[in-house]
C-alpha cells in the first residue's frame, strides 16, 4: 500500500500489531517534536477529552520509543505515514504536540488508560479484547497478516508448512488469529511482548523458528532485501487504527472527522504542482541518493549534506520533509513523473540535462572536478594520460566531460563500471586504489574526505574548474524554483552553508587533540569516580568504559563533534532526552548516559552471543548505530562467517557496507564502516592496556 517514502524530520518508527494490556507502564522520558519547540509539558496524569486538551494549548502521543526500531528510510512507512496525520491534525486545531514514548507495545493502553497520554498512534490492529478497554478511531489502515519464512524453505503456501514453530508476540493479535486458523502439526511459540517484528524475522532467518507473522503494510518495508518471503495471508484484511481513553468522545469525534479528511487530501500518490500545492500538502519531496555526501543515516541520526541543506528550507518554510530515495532508478526521470519537488544530489548544472524538462536553482556549491590515481604517477596533464584507464559513473557529469577531452584528441581509454550496482564514487575509488582502474574523477571536496581513508590515492589535476551544482526542479515550477533560489542567496556562503559544508568536508569529525592524563596510583582518568559506580550499575568492566571515553572525547569535557554530539562520552541531545539529562557537558551526567545508552545497544543483540562478543557488538553499534552492525551481521552470514564474532567475521562485513553493490541491499544502507571498525580496535587495545596498569 505504502509505495514511498515519507521522511518526517525527527522520525518515529512504530511497530506492528503487538500484545495486548498487561504491563504497567515505566517512566519513560517526554520528548518534542523538532518541528515543535517550546512545548509547555503536561507532567499530570489525567484523563483528558477535547476542552481541556484545547485549554492546555498541548495534545499528548504515546507510541514505541523511536529509536528501537530505526532504519534508513526508502520508502514510505506506516509509521511516518500516521506521524504526518497526527502532526497535521494538531497544526490544524492549534495544538502542540508532547510526544510519549515507551519501550513495549502493551504499555500503549496502560499509558492511556492511566491519564499519561491523550491518544495512541501507533499501527494497532483492532480487535474484540482490545475495544473493550479503548476505543478506536476510525480506521487509519488495513493489514493483512503474512505468513513469513526463510526464503530458502521449500514452503510454497501457508498450508505446505507442517511440523514447523510459529513465533509471535504473545497476547498479539496476531497469536489470536493462529490460534484460530493454525493447522495440526503448527507449534506457536509466544514470545515476551517487547519483541520486536525484526528480532522475529531475524530468529526465522538464523533458523531458530520455521515461521513468524508480520502485518502486510510493515513487511513491505521490513522484509526488503532479507532471505525471507511471505507463504500469503493468515486472514482477511484487518483494520489499523488509533485509540482514545472511552471517556474522551469529544477527542475521538474530531479524530475521525480529521482522518476522513486526510485520507481524502491525500490519495493522490505522485504530484507535479508547484509552491501552492507542496504548502497545501505542507510537505516538500526531496528525491536523492544513499550516499556519504546526500544522505545517510549514523548513530541513528539521519544526515547528509544534501538532507541538511534542505532540511532547513523545509524548516524555514513550516514544510516535513519528504525524502525518497533512487536505489539506480534514474532522478530526473522521478522528478519529471512527479515523485519528488527536486533533485538534491550533488549534479552538475549540465544542459543536457536542462534539455530534459528541468531547470537547476543558483549554484549552492562550486567545485573542481579532479583526477584520481595511485601515489607515484607522473601526471601533470591530459595529453600524459596514453594508454591509462579512466573509470567514472554512468550519466555522470565526468562522463560527458571526458568524452568531450576524447574527441579533441586525448587518448585514454573510457571505462564504464560493467557491475551497474557500482554507482557510487568510493566504490570507483575503492578500484583505483586495488590497481583494477588506473583513474577516476570525482569533485575536489568529496576527494578530500575520502583520500584520509585511502591512503594510497592522490588528487593529480582537475579535468574541469568552477563548477557549480545546482538543484533540479521541473521547469514549470518557477515559484518553488524562485523560493529555493532566495533560500540559497540568503545563506550561501554564510554561517549555515559555511558550518554544513565543514561538517562533511572539513572536519576531524569528531577527532579530538588530548593527553592521556595519569594521575594518582590507580586511576585511569578524572572521572573514574563517576565511571565506576555506572560501569558496575549497567554490567560493564569501568576500564572498557574508561577507554571508550577516551576515544570519544580524549577525556575532554566539553567535546562537541561536528554532527552535535557533546562531552565526554559523545552523546546526541536526542539521545540525551530520553534519559531525562539536559546537560551534557556535565561530567557525570556525560557518562551515565553514555554508559546506559551503551547497555540499551547491547541489549539489541542476542543473549546467546557471547558477553565479550556482545560488548564489541555494542562499541560498534554506539559508533555507527546498532543497525548498522546487525545488517553486518546478516551479510557476514551469508558470506559464510561467524555472524556473532566480531574480529576477523562481522568487522569484515561492516567494511563492504561501504560499498554501494552491498548497502543498497542492507536495511540501513551505507555506512562508512572502516570506523566503527577502527574505533572498536582502538578501544579494545587501550581497555587491554588499562588491565595491565590497574586491576
Amino acid at each position: 500500500m505504502f509505495t514511498r517514502l515519507l521522511l518526517i524530520l525527527g522520525m518515529v518508527t512504530l511497530i506492528g500489531c503487538d500484545s495486548n494490556e498487561s504491563n504497567q507502564l515505566s517512566s519513560d522520558a517526554v520528548t518534542q517534536d523538532p518541528l515543535i519547540t517550546n512545548s509547555p509539558l503536561v507532567d499530570s496524569s489525567s484523563v483528558r477529552d477535547l476542552d481541556a486538551i484545547k485549554l492546555s494549548g498541548v495534545l499528548r502521543v504515546v507510541s514505541p520509543r523511536w529509536d528501537e526500531y530505526q532504519f534508513l528510510p526508502r520508502q514510505k512507512t506506516p509509521s511516518n505515514y500516521y506521524r504526518a496525520m497526527i502532526t497535521s491534525f494538531a497544526e490544524r486545531n492549534d495544538l502542540e504536540i508532547q510526544w510519549v514514548y515507551v519501550d513495549q507495545f502493551s504499555e500503549l493502553t496502560s499509558s492511556l488508560l492511566g491519564g499519561q497520554a491523550d491518544v495512541i498512534v501507533a499501527n494497532m490492529t483492532i480487535t474484540d479484547a482490545r475495544s473493550q478497554v479503548i476505543d478506536f478511531t476510525v480506521p487509519v489502515d488495513h493489514a493483512e497478516e503474512w505468513l513469513v519464512v526463510a526464503q530458502s524453505a521449500e514452503f510454497e503456501q501457508v498450508h505446505d508448512l507442517a511440523l514447523g514453530s510459529v513465533v509471535v508476540p504473545m497476547n498479539s493479535s496476531f497469536s489470536e488469529t493462529l490460534k484460530k486458523v493454525a493447522e495440526p502439526g503448527w507449534n506457536i511459540v509466544e514470545k515476551a511482548s517487547s519483541a520486536s517484528p525484526q528480532e522475529l524475522v531475524d530468529d526465522v532467518i538464523e533458523g531458530k523458528y520455521t515461521a513468524t507473522v508480520v502485518d502486510g503494510n510493515v513487511g513491505e518495508w521490513l522484509l526488503t532485501g532479507l532471505p525471507v518471503k511471505s507463504l500469503g495471508s493468515l486472514s482477511k484484511s484487518k483494520d489499523i487504527a488509533w485509540a482514545v481513553h472511552p471517556e474522551a468522545k469529544g477527542l475521538l469525534g474530531k479524530v475521525n472527522q480529521f482522518i476522513h479528511a486526510y485520507q481524502i487530501e491525500n490519495t493522490k500518490e505522485f504530484h507535479t504542482g508547484d509552491w501552492p500545492e507542496i504548502e497545501k500538502r505542507k510537505t516538500l519531496t526531496m528525491i536523492t541518493r544513499n550516499s556519504p555526501d546526500s544522505y545517510f543515516m549514523w548513530r541513528g541520526e539521519l544526515m547528509g549534506y544534501e538532507y541538511d541543506l534542505v532540511k532547513r528550507f523545509a524548516m524555514d518554510n513550516k514544510l516535513y520533509l519528504d525524502v525518497v530515495v533512487a536505489d539506480g532508478q534514474d532522478m530526473i526521470d522521478m522528478l519529471l513523473a512527479g515523485e519528488g519537488d527536486l533533485v538534491a544530489s550533488s549534479q552538475a548544472k549540465l544542459e543536457s540535462r536542462r534539455a530534459r524538462g528541468v531547470e537547476f536553482t543558483r549554484s549552492y556549491n562550486v567545485v573542481d572536478e579532479v583526477l584520481i590515481g595511485r601515489k607515484g604517477l607522473e601526471i601533470t596533464a591530459i595529453d600524459q594520460l596514453s594508454g591509462h584507464t579512466i573509470m567514472v559513473e554512468h550519466g555522470s557529469s565526468y562522463l560527458k566531460r571526458l568524452k568531450a577531452l576524447q574527441k579533441d584528441g586525448a587518448d585514454f581509454k573510457l571505462l564504464l563500471p560493467a557491475d551497474l550496482e557500482i554507482e557510487d564514487e568510493t566504490d570507483i575509488m575503492r578500484l583505483v586504489a586495488e590497481g583494477l582502474v588506473d583513474f577516476t574523477v570525482v569533485d575536489d571536496h568529496l576527494a578530500a574526505r575520502e583520500l584520509l581513508d585511502q591512503p594510497d590515492l592522490v588528487a593529480y589535476f582537475p579535468i574541469a574548474s568552477s563548477v557549480g551544482h545546482g538543484w533540479a526542479v521541473r521547469k514549470d515550477n518557477e515559484e518553488l524554483l524562485n523560493k529555493l533560489n532566495l533560500y540559497i542567496k540568503k545563506h550561501y556562503r554564510g554561517l549555515f552553508f559555511n558550518v554544513t559544508w565543514q561538517k562533511y568536508f572539513d572536519s576531524e569529525r569528531g577527532r579530538y587533540l588530548g593527553r592521556d592524563p595519569m594521575l594518582d596510583v590507580g586511576q585511569l582518568s578524572p572521572y573514574d569516580v563517576y565511571v565506576k559506580p555506572t560501569a558496575k550499575a549497567n554490567d560493564f568492566d569501568w576500564r572498557m568504559i574508561v577507554a571508550q571515553m577516551y576515544q570519544e572525547s580524549r577525556f575532554n569535557p566539553n567535546a562537541k563533534s561536528h554532527v552535535g554530539a557533546m562531552g565526554l562520552m559523545q552523546v546526541l541531545p536526542r539521545t540525551a532526552s530520553q534519559y531525562d539529562v539536559e546537560n551534557l557537558l556535565d561530567p557525570e551526567s556525560s557518562i551515565k548516559v553514555g554508559v546506559e545508552y551503551l547497555g540499551w545497544v547491547r541489549e539489541r543483540f542476542p543473549k546467546q552471543v557471547e558477553p565479550a562478543e556482545r560488548t564489541f557488538f555494542a562499541l560498534a553499534g554506539y559508533n555507527a548505530g546498532h543497525g548498522h552492525v546487525n545488517d553486518a551481521r546478516r551479510l557476514a552470514a551469508q558470506k559464510g562467517w561467524d555472524r556473532n564474532r566480531w574480529f576477523g567475521h562481522v568487522e569484515q562485513a561492516m567494511l563492504l557496507l561501504s560499498q554501494r553493490k552491498y548497502s543498497r541491499k542492507a536495511r540501513y544502507g551505507y555506512v562508512r564502516g572502516k570506523e566503527p571498525v577502527e574505533y572498536v580496535r582502538q578501544i579494545q587495545r587501550r581497555y587491554l592496556g588499562y588491565v595491565t596498569m590497574v586491576q
